[in-house]
């Protein structure tokens, strides 16, 4: 009898608590990270009101950019509509800003289909009800069928795991990719917190790989940037407003001769990889307390540096979804000063169906778009992480850096172009550093712990940079 009244108060400590929450897709106070493609993005409730029997939850405006140039307008729609509702039968409908919606209800019977999106003749079936484990918690899971064969995937405690974009159904020319939820560990699920130095809280030898794409005027040529950025040490000013990283980082430049604007890039002009360069990025909280309390977001408090950009620079809830938008301090050494412009302003571009970071460039003859591709943090990988690797024709057509046996069982010789002293990197084809050394001409490495496979070695040598593949047999 013992052993039952045990194993009875063990399950009901597993199911009370999955019991006691109540289903919702997205829950207020937190910030649910989502993959689709090869970008990551946020999106939070910023305001819930009461009409009539049911409660309406608010998604935070976006922008879209109107014409070019930095300009930029308000987009209502994200990829899951402009506002939530929640009926009081305990469905929920998505609304769009054309007053259609789609509707997913938690508590409907297993099998009997109903209306998702009338105006597309969508239905949707929930298929099961079960218990799955994530993050190592048990939670409640419901999953769907549409009527296309697309599936939606609902958690109690987490809300929305996976699916395709709401609003692509509506408009067939936006992105078809399906996106699932991808914790980015500062916030974790569930955790309500007010302090952006807990949402921000990036640590040393946390990683980040960000990619933009650059028009000159006329809007030919066009490069592509991969940008990598890894922290080195972080501050904390003696009030708590503000919140500076320190950063090293490194960019690999692709030109093109086509709009790389069209998705079109075309005829390479060549590559640079740029030597290893210092970067800060500083946070400053928001003074408006009841934005900060409303969406846990922040923003600066001075405005952007371009006078025709019509959104503030850094993170702010009415109009980003990303959580990594931080300002670069430029010092302008002729008037003794600090121009700032913003590496914030992730926004959702109609047609595209993913998010994008704008910058306000330097020269008004630039369109800058980045975005977040990958995220590494200590042995976790969030997104497709891609090494800055040089094209094989123009990585080094001499062979200056010399890697043999390859491939190699136990020891790896390395042999460089010059006698002075250079820093390498051993990387795995994930991004993680994997052991990092200095020599001067010439190295021996005993590696017989190593997995087998392939790695990067990225050498850097005064302001020249060498990247070689080997294998590990």
């Amino acid at each position: 009898m013992k052993k039952l009244l045990l194993l009875f108060l063990a399950l009901t400590a597993v199911f009370l608590p999955l019991a006691a929450q109540d289903w919702a897709p997205f829950k207020m106070g937190r910030t649910p990270y989502f993959q689709a493609g090869d970008s990551i993005y946020s999106l939070r409730l910023i305001g819930v009101e009461v009409v009539g029997s049911d409660s309406v939850f608010e998604f935070n405006p976006i922008v879209v950019e109107n014409g070019g140039w930095g300009q930029y307008i308000r987009h209502w729609d994200n990829i899951f509509g402009w506002k939530m509702k929640k009926t009081a039968v305990g469905s929920f409908q998505f609304e769009f800003s054309d007053s259609t919606s789609a509707e997913i209800n938690p508590h409907a019977a297993v099998g009997v289909p109903h209306i998702f999106l009338q105006q597309q003749n969508l239905d949707i079936t929930l298929l099961s009800r079960g218990i799955g484990v994530l993050n190592n918690q048990s939670d409640s899971l419901l999953t769907y069928l549409l009527s296309n064969g697309d599936t939606i995937t609902l958690s109690r405690s987490n809300g929305l795991l996976s699916a395709r974009s709401f609003l692509s159904y509506k408009q067939p020319n936006s992105n078809q990719s399906k996106w699932k939820l991808s914790r980015l560990p500062e916030t974790g699920f569930g955790e309500a917190t007010c302090s952006f130095l807990k949402i921000y809280d990036f640590q040393p030898g946390d990683k980040f790989l960000f990619r933009s794409t650059e028009n000159l005027f006329g809007y030919n040529p066009c490069s592509q940037m991969d940008r990598t950025v890894e922290i080195l040490s972080k501050y904390v000013s003696p009030f708590g407003d503000t919140l500076i990283y320190f950063c090293k980082a490194q960019s690999l430049v692709n030109k093109f001769n086509h709009l790389c604007d069209m998705g079109m890039p075309y005829g390479t002009l060549g590559q640079t990889l740029t030597p290893i360069y210092n970067v800060n990025w500083v946070i400053l909280k928001n003074e408006h307390e009841q934005l900060e309390s409303m969406s846990y977001e922040y923003s600066p408090s001075f405005p952007s540096y371009m006078a025709n950009v019509n959104f503030g620079s850094g993170i702010h809830p009415s109009v980003n979804r990303m959580s990594v938008g931080f300002l670069h301090l430029v010092h302008d050494s002729f008037n003794a000063s600090f121009n700032t412009f913003s590496f914030g302003g992730a926004t959702f571009v109609e047609g595209l169906g993913q998010t994008e970071i704008y910058s306000n460039p330097e020269s008004s003859n630039i369109n800058t778009r980045e975005k977040l591709i990958a995220y590494i943090k200590g042995t976790e990988t969030h997104g497709n992480w891609q090494p800055l690797v040089l094209s094989s024709d123009e990585e080094m057509p001499e062979n200056p850096v010399q890697a043999f046996p390859n491939p190699f069982t136990y020891e790896l010789t390395i042999k460089l172009p010059e006698q002075t002293t250079a820093d390498i990197t051993i990387y795995n084809l994930q991004g993680q550093k994997i052991q990092a050394l200095q020599t001067n001409g010439e190295a021996n490495l005993q590696l017989p712990e190593l997995p087998a496979g392939l790695y990067l070695l990225h050498v850097q040598q005064g302001e020249r940079s060498y990247t070689v593949k080997v294998q590990k047999q």
